[in-house]
């Protein structure tokens, strides 16, 4: 049973009606309801007023405000204290990467780097457990995580499974060893 009462509902921003179409795709990959798409700050934060959405998807690089400042709006002078109530998700995308922890200390719920959409996925599947458990994911987790896939040496990982080195498959294979000395042993 979902903890949440609300249902998965988005609002996208962006200005360019090709990232919106890709922003509101990837919000409905993840189970959100896209219930308005609008191309600028000032009509986000009417949408966000009206339609009382769970998720916010916005672009930074808005026409006359930036995704930024729609934050700090939303979020008032605590960012802590979340002056939108319900509370709404925010999830700003963006080619900055400076901005990112303006926009987080402001109160974003995640900041995605344009095109990213592995990341931009992971994020939308974050919130909406968020939204139905009640459990979030710090940003530490994330980076914890982020920190272990890049440490991991993957070009050992690719040449130990290409030398038949695959952990996962070993008793197999020691099966299948043993199976082709014993063929050779009896010719």
């Amino acid at each position: 049973m979902s903890l949440q009462a609300r249902p998965l509902r988005a609002v996208i921003c962006d200005p360019d009606l090709l990232n919106q179409a890709a922003l509101a795709h990837a919000a409905e990959r993840a189970g959100f309801e896209v219930v308005e798409r609008v191309e600028n700050g000032p009509r986000a934060l009417a949408s966000v007023e009206r339609l009382a959405p769970s998720l916010l998807l916005l672009a930074n690089e808005l026409s006359g405000m930036l995704g930024e400042e729609v934050v700090r709006l939303l979020r008032g002078p605590d960012p802590h204290a979340h002056s939108t109530e319900p509370e709404v998700e925010i999830v700003l995308v963006g080619t900055d990467p400076s901005m990112r922890d303006r926009a987080m200390a402001d109160g974003a719920s995640a900041v995605v780097p344009r095109g990213n959409v592995e990341a931009l996925d992971r994020v939308l599947a974050e919130i909406r457990t968020y939204l139905e458990t009640g459990e979030r994911r710090t940003s530490a987790d994330r980076r914890a995580g982020e920190e272990r896939r890049r440490g991991q040496d993957w070009s050992k990982v690719t040449s130990e499974r290409r030398g038949g080195d695959d952990r996962r498959n070993a008793g197999r294979r020691d099966s299948e060893t043993s199976s082709l000395l014993d063929d050779l042993a009896d010719s």
